[in-house]
């Protein structure tokens, strides 16, 4: 048989006033199980024992920034809530959520210096198109088409496609001719210094900087 449970003198007053099987663990420390069969055994109404619904904080204003391009992360960091509450009380005001990724927003509007900086990197440092985004704080998209604005630049395809092979004697040839380590560096897709490293191990003598061989 058994054993009835001893039951605490206001257990039967908190459980007709309303509170939730969740209020009566954290009071008397009886499980959930324990609760139910204290219950049977008194022979109360059992109610849902449902946590009190809170009602959604009033945010002002959040639908409109949704609907303007703010994220529901950002809302969240914002107003100190998390993303769950913020899609609550967004649901709450029948708002149409955004498929994950897509953006209402315009992409920043640029410095005059920025798109000369940009192209400097590019060809000067040998930066990727995906470091130069993460740089300026703009897409890939965006620096992308700045490069391929500029004729003077080639930009290899998209894509995991190796670069193009360099052909070591075929440099030294170019050199020679009057190709600037830049051009060189730009044409084949590397650094200027690993350019200049390949130059010195066939034993080319390097110009100085602004000088060239080419004649005009």
């Amino acid at each position: 048989m058994t054993r009835k449970i001893p039951v605490p003198p206001d257990f039967v007053d908190a459980y007709n006033k309303g509170a939730t099987y969740g209020e009566l663990r954290a009071k008397y420390g009886f499980t959930a199980p324990v609760i139910s069969r204290m219950i049977a055994e008194l022979g109360l109404e059992r109610h849902s024992g449902a946590p009190k619904c809170k009602p959604l904080p009033v945010i002002g204003g959040i639908d409109d920034e949704y609907n303007k391009g703010a994220t529901l992360q950002e809302l969240s960091n914002k107003y100190e809530v998390s993303v769950r509450l913020v899609r609550k009380i967004l649901t709450a005001k029948n708002v149409t959520f955004r498929k994950r990724g897509q953006s209402l927003k315009t992409p920043p509007k640029l410095q005059p210096d920025v798109e000369h900086k940009i192209k400097s990197d590019y060809r000067a440092v040998g930066m990727s198109i995906r470091k130069l985004a993460d740089k300026y704080g703009i897409s890939y998209r965006i620096v992308r088409r700045i490069l391929q604005s500029d004729p003077t630049i080639t930009i290899p395809p998209p894509g995991n496609q190796s670069k193009p092979i360099v052909p070591i004697r075929g440099i030294e040839w170019e050199y020679a001719k009057g190709a600037s380590i830049l051009s060189l560096a730009q044409k084949y897709h590397r650094k200027q210094e690993t350019i200049r490293s390949m130059l010195v191990m066939l034993d080319v003598e390097i110009r100085r900087q602004g000088r060239s061989d080419r004649s005009d």
